[in-house]
């Protein structure tokens, strides 16, 4: 499979390669194996897999760990055929997309399963989800590149059209395993999304040409943390796949999502590794230069913007405690400016749960078949196949729950 001497015929000197290059001892294994279970390497699990694979006798401890990461990916290859039922046209990408590209017997670690679904197909999808034991958490509404939707004036009105914004579903079950990560799946309609403060994407030719598209996501993940050694190792892998046609899609996508300068920050490591060659794409430091200059003047444009700023700074108190002050500042932007305005803006929006309530008398409320937006309370209220949730910018206000179920919908 190789064209490179990466994967074959020592795929597992390729990891110790890697790993040394990236500081990890060279003294013995296990001092290897402890360096590879930091999170700066992550690849312990391929690493006691390739052990095995290669006819070493594992601990008991290391086969048992082991088995358990097995059990993990099984779980996820057998919830696929349940959301590929509801979601025909959905793909996976980034942990299971790349995987299948490892070494045989090289096992990658399952974190959680991010498919992309189509928006039609999302929802039917969470919803079989559910039905399978799923739990349904909250979601996301981030803007994509192209005009927000409309969000009705009315009280009760509302509206189904989500053009120009992707969604971000999160369901999980709890760990069956003494690994301590709950099993977590993404849908989302979107094929790459780097940070709440800049568009999501979705690629025109995302499932027809996967090897870009993994190469995209694996880029973007640097708006997260820093690059991995599993992250240049996962580009070694594909970049073995990169056809012409994959690699023209690679180059249109990087110009589309300006994920140039991080692709390049993550194909430099991995030539520094001694793997293999980096991807070869023209003028990458001039499109690196345009891709820093947009992103500049896009940034200037954001904060220009006295009430985009506050949004954004309010954004930052969604998941953790930050303080009075904090709370102050997304009190303020939730009662004073509003979700709506800050919708228009171009601001993501994140969903918190609200309680069912009765049901109109006489029949029982039906579930709507579509995302549809409404003010309620004064507020943005999202109602969807799978229940009903007060979206907001910031920490949300006890006050507000109540005020967005005030009267039912």
């Amino acid at each position: 499979m190789t064209r490179h001497g990466l994967l074959s015929p020592r795929p597992l000197d390729a990891l110790r390669q890697l790993m040394i290059s990236r500081g990890a001892p060279a003294a013995d294994d296990e001092a290897l194996l402890r360096a590879a279970r930091d999170p700066r390497h992550k690849l312990a699990v391929t690493l006691l897999s390739g052990w095995q694979a290669s006819g070493r006798l594992l601990t008991d401890e290391q086969r048992a760990e082991l088995a358990e990461h097995r059990h993990r990916i099984g779980r996820y290859l057998e919830v696929w055929p349940v959301i590929a039922a509801a979601a025909p046209d959905a793909y996976l990408v980034k942990g299971s997309a790349i995987a299948a590209h490892y070494p045989a017997g090289l096992l990658r670690a399952a974190g959680d399963l991010d498919v992309v679904c189509p928006a039609a197909q999302l929802w039917p999808a969470a919803r079989r989800l559910i039905e399978a034991g799923w739990e349904f958490g909250a979601f996301t509404i981030v803007p994509g590149r192209t005009s927000p939707p409309a969000v009705s004036r009315t009280r009760r009105g509302g509206t189904g059209d989500a053009a120009g914004w992707h969604i971000l579903v999160e369901l999980s079950q709890p760990s069956d395993t003494s690994i301590d990560e709950p099993y977590v799946i993404e849908l989302r309609t979107a094929d790459v999304a780097t940070s709440i403060a800049r568009p999501a994407w979705r690629l025109p030719a995302g499932a027809s040409f996967p090897v870009a598209a993994n190469i995209l996501a694996l880029a973007a993940e640097r708006w997260e943390r820093p690059f991995r050694s599993r992250d240049i190792y996962d580009l070694a892998v594909l970049s073995d796949r990169l056809d012409a046609a994959e690699a023209a899609s690679l180059r249109d996508g990087l110009t589309a999502t300006g994920l140039w300068p991080e692709l390049r920050e993550l194909a430099g490591l991995l030539r520094r590794s001694g793997l293999r060659p980096a991807p070869s794409l023209p003028d990458d430091r001039a499109a690196v230069r345009r891709a820093r200059a947009a992103r500049a003047l896009r940034s200037a444009v954001r904060w220009s913007h006295p009430v985009r700023a506050l949004g954004y700074l309010s954004l930052a108190t969604v998941d953790r405690d930050r303080g009075a002050r904090a709370d102050r500042l997304a009190w303020l932007v939730g009662e004073r400016i509003g979700t709506r305005r800050l919708l228009r803006l171009g601001l993501p929006l994140f969903a918190v749960p609200l309680p069912a309530g009765p049901a109109p008398a006489g029949s029982p409320r039906a579930a709507p078949d579509e995302l549809s937006l409404v003010q309620r309370g004064g507020h943005l209220v999202a109602v969807t196949p799978v229940g009903r949730f007060l979206m907001v910018a910031g920490a949300c206000q006890e006050q507000w729950l109540a005020q967005a179920c005030d009267g039912g919908l």
